[in-house]
């Protein structure tokens, strides 16, 4: 029987390695592909980031096997920044929004296309916040509406009819990065990433989500995923 595998993009972030060790525990072969490895992967493909989505994506097809040999595809890279449209350093944090929240899922959603199972699942990482207007973090607002968009459309008509395409809408997920960056929040109601990944895990075994956007809401601990809808269907 051929071992399921799952192809994680940021797997040596937090939710990447949630994602990973979730997986690796359930004996499935799990594959991250990021610019530094982690330990629990059952096989590490580090990239240089530096480099065009095109030539990087001609350097991992090779790498990543035969076409549908995937079960799951996650994207759990990218990042944060603030910071308003006129500031000077604007375009500085809208780049680097663009590749980490943008181009890496737009690399995750290409793969998916070549390496997904029929059946298979592929997961954005989008945000809750990016649904509402952003102004003081414009340059995060309008990359993951662009995660969201991406979504909206593979789940209509972009990858295999039985593929199940799900976009993440954490409000904050309760990482090390962020508790340095707001040290004094309530964590009981940030997400650990660890519910993330049990989620996402039991997606690829057979519950499918209800829905392409998902609300990730955690309050004193607990964890609800909840299916939300973005755009009216005449939209």
């Amino acid at each position: 029987m051929a071992t399921n595998q799952i192809l994680v993009l940021g797997g040596a972030g937090a939710l990447g390695r949630s994602l990973i060790s979730r997986f690796t525990k359930a004996s499935w072969s799990a594959i991250n592909v990021d610019i530094g490895a982690n330990s629990d992967a059952s096989q590490n493909i580090l990239i240089n980031d530096d480099v065009s989505a095109k030539h990087l994506v001609a350097a991992l097809q090779p790498r990543l096997g035969r076409p549908g040999g995937f079960r799951a595809i996650v994207n759990a890279a990218g990042g944060w920044v603030g910071g308003r449209v006129g500031d000077a350093d604007f375009f500085d944090g809208y780049e680097r929004m663009w590749k980490q929240n943008v181009q890496s899922s737009v690399i995750a959603a290409h793969l998916a296309s070549q390496l997904l199972t029929s059946d298979g699942l592929l997961v954005l990482t989008g945000a809750f916040s990016a649904t509402l207007p952003t102004p003081d973090m414009i340059a995060y607002g309008i990359t993951k509406a662009a995660v969201h968009q991406l979504a909206r459309s593979l789940a209509t008509d972009g990858l295999s009819q039985r593929a199940r395409v799900v976009a993440l809408l954490p409000h904050v997920i309760d990482t090390p990065s962020n508790r340095q960056g707001m040290p004094g929040a309530d964590f009981s109601n940030w997400t650990p990433p660890e519910h993330i990944a049990a989620k996402v895990y039991q997606w690829a075994v057979g519950q499918p989500p209800e829905g392409t956007f998902v609300d990730v809401v955690t309050k004193q601990g607990a964890t609800s995923f909840t299916k939300v809808e973005l755009y009216s269907p005449s939209s």
